[in-house]
């Protein structure tokens, strides 16, 4: 997840470069899980961009300046891939958490598992027994148990304070 785990929650949302504030440890964290042999992959929920309040070009930059930021505080803090879902909570989208979906998503494109990929919804998981993912919500946890992976929960500190837990 990012909200909560890599950044500052913020009381709105996250609408604009400048309102992304990282934990102080995210970069370090990242490099970390990527040291311990882990591909990492951000997969976050963000209804603005189906809400009208944030463009996906936006969102983009947002990432850009994600990435940016986790590399400057360690060379290995590395996303290897970003997904999200622009659906409302209402919406019942398939990729949106507590759905499966990204999870699934994430582990097919990084594995190069494209038959698998035209399944779309009917995608069967292929999650490695040490997958794990990291997050601050019920929604976090659902996709987790989904998707059949281990689930970290994460509190105030986000990622830097959970990583304690591996």
């Amino acid at each position: 997840d990012r909200d909560g785990v890599l950044n500052l929650e913020s009381e709105g949302y996250v609408v604009e470069p400048e309102g992304l504030i990282l934990f102080e440890g995210a970069g370090q964290s990242v490099g970390r899980l990527r040291q311990l042999g882990y591909r990492t992959v951000l997969v976050t929920n963000q209804s603005p961009v189906g809400r009208g309040l944030v463009s996906p070009e936006t969102l983009d930059a947002i990432h850009d300046l994600l990435i940016e930021r986790l590399q400057e505080e360690s060379p290995d803090g590395i996303l290897d891939l970003i997904l999200y879902a622009p659906q409302p909570p209402w919406a019942g989208a398939w990729a949106r958490k507590p759905s499966p979906g990204m999870l699934h998503t994430g582990n097919v494109l990084l594995n190069g598992m494209d038959d698998e990929l035209k399944k779309g919804v009917d995608m069967e998981p292929h999650h490695h027994p040490e997958s794990v993912m990291f997050g601050d919500r019920t929604a976090d946890r659902g996709a987790a148990r989904n998707a059949g992976v281990r689930f970290i929960p994460v509190s105030d500190g986000g990622l830097p304070i959970a990583l304690s837990t591996l």
